[in-house]
């Protein structure tokens, strides 16, 4: 246990990744909730993933880069090349 914190659970994950800059952020397939959390760490995974859509949806230049790498948004992941298009245009995490 960390500070009471089980060492498996995602907050722990997430106070290692403060505690060590060197865990840079990797673009490879994340979960629409994973990468989600990333960037809304504090709220639920339904919530962080309908923030992300709409930061996606709000950005016309990434929807064009997605539809042109036939993008599914019924897919439950994000493939490599569409978190490196979602990193272009939001930052990353």
């Amino acid at each position: 246990k960390l500070a009471g914190v089980v060492k498996n659970s995602y907050l722990y994950i997430n106070n290692q990744s403060l505690l060590n800059p060197c865990n840079m952020f990797q673009p490879r397939p994340y979960g629409k909730a994973e990468l989600a959390l990333l960037y809304q760490p504090c709220s639920t995974p339904e919530s962080a993933v309908k923030t992300l859509n709409r930061w996606i949806k709000g950005c016309p230049m990434l929807v064009s880069e997605l539809h042109s790498l036939n993008y599914n948004p019924k897919r439950r992941t994000f493939l490599r090349p569409e978190v490196e298009a979602i990193v272009r245009h939001l930052g990353e995490p």
